[in-house]
């Protein structure tokens, strides 16, 4: 233990002196390069806003000796970003680029963006560059740390800006610090080396053993160990200790891996047990369901089937309470009263369920559907194991039945009709021809001036008038040609 703990502090304190020098070193060395960065990129890009800003002065010059200011600004400053354009975005993957801002923080001049485009106006540091007359600061953009280095252009009211990512300014700071870490760090690891080739010399005991440490955690539980080391009395104490600790370990991993076999044995009957039950309640033409129905009136649903949304459109849910009042509340209007009527009978009395009633699907669908179920109860609650049916079909089914039945026993009636209708018109035919006969007679034996003979000829004529209604009434049912 002694040999153990002098060579770990050794090498804990050589580690930690190189540690420290190595911070130090590139915490001071970083800093003062840092500092000259930025002295040497603000004097970069400071003079690259000159530039920007002396062609804006030299065409805004040239704008005022037009003398037509009012009529062609708006073309003439076109025509400068575009001059801008062709000048500093000529590189297709720019990294650092100029952009102009007006006062409102609309996009005059952008590489990606198009002229008017306000989609800036929302960051803060637009709100800044534009607020100020010149000035340098660092902020978040696109995901990642910015410099940001502006100018205002008076005359046009315009802001010249230059964006550079941290990470490209300081890229020199960055190169530097690595090589003089690696170099540190090279020397580090050098000298750990030399000490870790000494120090084993001295620790070889203490080595050996806690490679069969090693070994053991690694699951080896076969590697040999050396019970007579040369050490002191303490390691050799620590070995047999070890090696007792070691065996009682592999007896009871042992153990472990077969009652593991065994419990693997049984989620695999488990699983597949799961499986059949899975592929039965799929095929199944129906929705297979649990709820259950506690002594204080609460309805649960513990389980659905997947059918439950191909016939009832509703979602499958964990929430027993929201999947039961996603299904109850489509429920036709008119059958829940009925409904909740059968299930009050059932939990009342504990029998098998049976009911039939419409649902209302979610798209509107109206559909008829049958329940049935077997109680069981536990405890404080009744559970139910069922399964709903859709019988729209069969429904359907029996309505075309009744109306082709009923269709027929009209068409009997119509026959009857048809039937009665042609014996009274024939009837009525005959009873007419003897009516219209007499009268005929009676217009020849009068005196055609008299007034019995007018009456005999209205008469006769309204006989005439009638019989054409038994005729019509043949031809409507079909016994007499129009």
């Amino acid at each position: 233990m002694l040999n153990l703990s002098i060579t770990l502090k050794i090498l804990l304190l050589v580690a930690c002196t190189f540690i420290c020098m190595s911070v130090g070193i590139n915490t001071i060395a970083n800093q003062f390069h840092l500092k000259l960065l930025d002295t040497s990129q603000n004097a970069v890009y400071s003079e690259k806003l000159q530039r920007a800003k002396a062609k804006l002065e030299r065409s805004h010059e040239r704008l005022q000796e037009t003398r037509m200011t009012d009529v062609s600004t708006e073309d003439f400053k076109a025509s400068v970003i575009q001059e801008l354009k062709k000048v500093f975005y000529q590189d297709k993957e720019l990294v650092t680029y100029p952009f102009i801002l007006d006062h409102d923080g609309k996009v005059i001049m952008h590489p990606t963006m198009s002229r008017e485009d306000d989609s800036l106006q929302e960051h803060d540091w637009v709100k800044t560059m534009i607020s100020a007359d010149t000035g340098e600061f660092t902020a978040d953009y696109l995901g990642q740390e910015n410099w940001f280095i502006h100018s205002k252009f008076p005359p046009w009211n315009w802001t010249v800006c230059y964006i550079l990512p941290l990470e490209t300014k300081y890229r020199e700071a960055t190169d530097y610090r690595n090589i003089l870490t690696i170099i540190i760090t090279g020397v580090s690891v050098f000298s750990l080396l030399i000490l870790g080739l000494i120090i084993p010399k001295f620790t070889m005991p203490i080595t050996e053993l806690t490679s069969a440490v090693k070994a053991v955690a690694d699951g080896n539980f076969e590697q040999k160990i050396n019970a007579t080391l040369n050490g002191t009395n303490e390691v050799k104490s620590l070995t047999h200790s070890f090696i007792n600790m070691r065996d009682s370990i592999n007896k009871t991993i042992l153990e472990l891996k077969e009652e593991i076999n065994k419990r693997r044995e049984v989620e695999k009957q488990l699983l597949k047990q799961k499986d059949h039950l899975q592929s039965i309640t799929e095929n199944v033409p129906g929705v297979i369901y649990q709820a259950s129905f506690t002594s204080n009136g609460e309805i649960r649903t513990y389980y659905t089937s997947p059918k439950l949304y191909d016939i009832f459109g509703v979602e499958p849910t964990d929430d027993p309470l929201l999947l039961r009042q996603n299904f109850i509340e489509n429920i036709h209007e008119d059958d829940m009263e009925s409904w909740k009527t059968s299930v009050q009978n059932v939990v009342k009395k504990q029998i098998p369920w049976n009911w039939k009633g419409r649902y209302i699907k979610p798209s509107g669908e109206l559909i008829w559907f049958e329940g049935r179920s077997i109680p069981t109860v536990h405890e404080d609650e009744v559970i139910f194991d069922g399964i709903y049916f859709d019988i729209t079909e069969n429904i359907k089914r029996e309505e075309q039945k009744l109306e082709v039945s009923l269709q027929k026993e009209q068409l009997k009636k119509l026959e009857s009709l048809k039937t009665m209708a042609g014996a009274i018109a024939h009837r009525f035919n005959n009873a007419m021809t003897a009516v219209q006969g007499n009268l005929e007679l009676m217009t020849r034996i009068l005196t055609k001036d008299s007034t019995e003979h007018k009456m005999a000829s209205d008469a006769a004529s309204a006989a005439t008038d009638a019989s054409q209604i038994g005729s019509r009434m043949l031809s409507y049912v079909g016994q007499q040609q129009l």
